[in-house]
């Protein structure tokens, strides 16, 4: 189907076609712990980071995204953007629902449920990548985490990333 899309905007003369993609294609993960948890090479993740995926919707929207970056290698005068949300929470939902109860070691959370994007922030994410003229070069494809600064947790994050996780030892960049 994203090919399929990608070929019709093509063959429209469109000038940008906008993915959604998800966290999911850089690694995240439903598992808490064990070999399927989301371990990342450094923290805070970025966009050099390289996908990770480790189940198969995480593996879809790679999929997706290389389906762009496959059209951008020879539609030289359209531009690919690929969104990668975290968890969205709804704009009636964010007052009440954030921060979360910080989680122990007899409830671990995986780091997946951590991150999270308000519902505005897609919508202007979404505005943003298909208008400004800055998101990506005809014939590229960039892909973008989207993302709030902080977590759904009041608790500083490095120190629950150490007791929950134990990811002290991982890399810490900017």
């Amino acid at each position: 189907a994203t090919s399929a899309v990608c070929d019709a905007a093509i063959l429209a003369g469109v000038q940008r076609v906008v993915f959604s993609s998800s966290a999911f294609a850089q690694g995240y993960s439903h598992a808490a712990s064990g070999p399927q948890a989301y371990a990342p090479k450094y923290l805070p993740i970025d966009e050099a980071h390289g996908a990770l995926p480790h189940e198969t919707y995480g593996l879809s929207k790679l999929v997706g995204e290389q389906v762009l970056e496959t059209a951008a290698r020879t539609a030289k005068s359209v531009s690919f953007v690929s969104l990668r949300f975290t968890n969205i929470v709804k704009r009636e939902l964010f007052n009440s629902s954030l921060p979360w109860k910080a989680p122990g070691s007899d409830a671990p959370m995986t780091l997946m449920t951590w991150g999270y994007t308000h519902e505005d922030d897609v919508i202007d994410a979404h505005v943003s990548a298909a208008t400004k003229a800055t998101a990506a070069a005809p014939g590229t494809h960039e892909a973008y985490i989207i993302a709030a600064p902080d977590t759904r947790f009041a608790e500083p994050t490095l120190d629950l990333l150490d007791s929950m996780l134990g990811l002290k030892g991982i890399p810490l960049r900017g």
